[in-house]
């Protein structure tokens, strides 16, 4: 999927958001590192494919490993 050609209104951004820098404090990993930045993609990709829930784009997120090689 390219996702730079992915459109999100602000309630889908703002979820995206506050998950991944949850997911990130949660696992003491800057946004900025490949992790935050799987992280995002992960959660960007979950949106995009219909979950509108904050608990369940939390759960879904907790499949992540902060330390799998992507």
């Amino acid at each position: 999927m390219y996702l730079q050609y992915l459109t999100l209104d602000d309630d889908d951004i703002d979820l995206v958001t506050n998950a991944v820098r949850d997911w990130c404090r949660t696992h003491c990993v800057p946004l900025e590192s490949e992790s935050g930045r799987e992280a995002m993609r992960f959660a960007v990709g979950h949106v995009a494919s219909g979950v509108r829930s904050t608990v369940a784009l939390s759960k879904a997120m907790k499949t992540l490993d902060p330390f799998e090689e992507f």
